[in-house]
């Protein structure tokens, strides 16, 4: 353990903190729309601003919970593979830490 978690949990935090500042109209990675889709839906933490975890799990799986409402705030399938693909490009913390 270390003063704020488990070194699990510390990294989980690392990858969602990469994972939002990549979700950033500036990183170039996503339009202003898809950031603004996802903000819509809920997908950020309110707490911290980042990336809410199980959104983030649910995106990679394209969970329709969660797919479902950045269509309804007009991504396209286009749009939402690019997303995808963005998670993917972010491996997951392993077990362990």
């Amino acid at each position: 353990m270390t003063e704020h978690g488990s070194v699990f949990d510390e990294a989980w935090a690392r990858w969602r903190r990469a994972l939002t500042e990549a979700l950033q109209p500036a990183s170039g990675e996503v339009s202003a729309q898809t950031h603004a889709a996802l903000e819509a839906a809920g997908a950020f933490n309110p707490t911290d601003g980042f990336i809410d975890r199980d959104w983030a799990l649910g995106l990679l799986t394209n969970e329709a919970a969660r797919t479902r409402p950045l269509r309804a705030q007009g991504l396209s399938k286009h749009d939402l593979h690019r997303l995808s693909a963005l998670l993917q490009r972010h491996p997951l913390p392993a077990a362990g830490g």
